[in-house]
């Protein structure tokens, strides 16, 4: 079906804002792309989202894929997450400290059931209970299942300090005084 059958060509003004609106939602209904278009008074533009079935663009600034929720319990934003489970495209809780793979970006999502994960970009990451955040320090895996912690660097030298690397997701980008359960915003990378 072509968009003219759907949309009536413009012959004002107007109709050329309400076309340029109708077609916006139509091409966003696609789960295409993102457009923006300004509109003929210059006052004001249309943004839909970056997304697809199994992608999206969050507001942060993360690029997250659809996982399947494996942890045993309904999904907490901010959870710290690596690939596996009992089925295929499944997260489960970060366990081992190391291989990272994402973020949750929602909370509530029952086991079994899709979830959004951020594998890069900007997160909101939960914090080990307790532990503060600084703006500009590099964040890893905590002994704590599903969180994170914030350090100035990595300790040791030689073997630890590889170990060190490899439990690493990424750096701080927002001090947070320490508490329950936390979020930092973090921009990721897992080694």
């Amino acid at each position: 079906m072509s968009i003219q059958k759907i949309i009536t060509p413009p012959r004002t003004k107007d109709d050329l804002e309400k076309f340029y609106l109708r077609v916006c939602d139509l091409l966003n209904t696609l789960n295409a792309f993102d457009l923006t278009v300004p509109l003929l008074d210059g006052t004001r533009t249309y943004t839909g989202p970056i997304t697809g079935a199994k992608f999206r663009i969050t507001a942060e600034g993360g690029y997250a894929v659809k996982l399947t929720n494996k942890t045993g319990a309904a999904s907490v934003k901010g959870s710290v997450v690596t690939t596996g489970g009992t089925i295929d495209n499944s997260f489960i809780l970060q366990s081992s400290e190391f291989e990272a793979a994402g973020i949750v970006y929602e909370t509530g999502v029952a086991d079994g059931a899709e979830c959004w994960v951020v594998i890069t970009g900007i997160a909101e990451v939960l914090l080990k209970d307790g532990t503060a955040a600084t703006r500009g320090n590099w964040t890893k895996c905590a002994d704590t299942d599903g969180r994170a912690e914030v350090t100035t660097a990595p300790s040791g030298i030689g073997a630890l300090a590889t170990s060190e690397h490899f439990r690493e997701i990424g750096h701080c980008l927002e001090s947070k005084d320490a508490g329950t359960n936390v979020l930092a915003k973090l921009v990721l990378h897992f080694n």
